[in-house]
């Protein structure tokens, strides 16, 4: 009995050790799982960071203005916070009224209380060099400048301006940036022959290009402005009308009307309002305010004409850069084209963009614009020309 009891133990021992065996390789696969698990976890683990990381991508991306706002506006904030510690920007303003330089300052100290803007009157061509001088010498005072795509071409040669992601601060057009992010589009700048309504006949004038060099014209009757020596008829040899002989024999004949030369703009208009000039050439842009004052002006159908591409920009180096990035931005933004449509500039077309753009369209001038690098390059090209054919002193 005891030899079976026996046997029976040991046979219940071998059985539940084969047991343990058989059970020993379930444990096995377990850390196989645990492993996967373990993996499948590490993504999910992972997971907030791609989704965060993700959320200040449509503050660069235009197409999603909703998204845009949270980041921008931290963006906008943070920059703003750092302005009002520097407390001013020097702007530096071409031939503005004190009104509408009023009206561009007191927009952005309106949204941005707390930061001053000390105007500097003076041309965007002697901004140009004042920089060129100021960054040779290591220590510049301008923070901010207006200018023409073709005035800055020397800052970019020397690569002087400042490049940075406007969109992020600001909602700006996303056309209106370009260089690389150095300059903002801010209005278009096209220009125009005007007349006094009260000395010239309406038979008498031009009506093409080659008409300003007819007799009646000769003898300080015709003014230019020689701050950008830029006059529209430019636009005659970027299209192809005339060659380059044809368009050195037109400077040639105007040349021979013993043209009056005024330094600036508003002053030229000045002269053609009061009389004491019939005809002059400008941006429209300058016209708009005298002519809303009553001035004896009307611009002539003189086509095709050339639209230069005007903005702002920020040097490298700006002595306050904080508060130059952020007005920069403001003059540049959806806010700040509204204001530069009320010193009448802005878009020069369609019809109703602007007021300049209406008078472009009742005279039916064609336009010429400024759109690329090489159209620039042509421009500058010719205003050299211009320069050295009609006697235009370069300083």
């Amino acid at each position: 009995m005891r030899r079976v009891l026996c046997l029976l133990a040991v046979g219940l021992v071998a059985t539940l050790v084969v047991a343990c065996q058989a059970a020993i390789p379930t444990p096995t696969p377990a850390p196989k799982q645990a492993a996967p698990a373990a993996a499948t976890a590490a993504p999910k683990a992972a997971a907030p960071t791609p989704t965060t990381a993700a959320k200040p991508a449509p503050a660069t991306a235009p197409a999603t203005p909703t998204a845009v706002a949270k980041p921008a506006a931290s963006a906008e904030q943070a920059l703003y916070e750092a302005a009002k510690k520097e407390g001013k920007v020097n702007y530096y303003s071409p031939s503005f009224t004190d009104e509408e330089l009023a009206l561009l300052t007191g927009g952005f100290k309106k949204k941005y209380p707390g930061i001053e803007v000390a105007v500097v009157k003076v041309s965007s061509t002697n901004t140009v060099n004042r920089i060129l001088t100021e960054a040779a010498a290591g220590r510049l005072t301008v923070d901010v400048a207006t200018a023409g795509l073709s005035i800055i071409s020397p800052l970019l040669e020397r690569d002087l301006l400042l490049s940075f992601d406007w969109a992020s601060v600001a909602d700006i057009p996303k056309e209106s940036i370009s260089l690389n992010g150095r300059f903002l589009a801010a209005y278009d700048s096209p220009y125009g022959w005007f007349y006094n309504t009260r000395t010239v006949a309406e038979a008498d004038v031009p009506r093409k290009w080659e008409d300003l060099l007819l007799p009646k014209w000769k003898g300080q009757k015709l003014g230019i402005a020689t701050v950008s020596s830029v006059f529209g008829f430019e636009a005659m040899n970027i299209q192809g009308t005339w060659d380059r002989q044809k368009y050195e024999l037109f400077l040639d004949g105007l040349k021979a009307q013993q043209l009056a030369m005024e330094t600036n703009q508003p002053l030229l208009a000045e002269k053609v309002a009061s009389g004491e000039l019939h005809m002059g050439t400008s941006t429209l842009g300058i016209l708009t305010s005298i002519i809303e004052k009553g001035a004896p002006i009307k611009i002539a159908s003189l086509s095709p004409t050339v639209v230069l591409r005007s903005g702002v920009y920020t040097p490298k180096g700006a002595p306050n850069p904080n508060a130059a990035k952020l007005f920069t931005a403001f003059l540049a933004s959806k806010d700040g084209l509204e204001l530069w449509n009320k010193t009448g500039r802005g878009p020069a077309a369609p019809c109703d963009a602007s007021v300049p753009a209406k008078m472009l369209c009742d005279a039916k001038i064609q336009l010429v614009f400024e759109d690329g690098a090489e159209k620039t390059k042509q421009i500058n090209e010719l205003v050299d020309l211009n320069r050295k054919l009609l006697g235009i002193p370069t300083k």
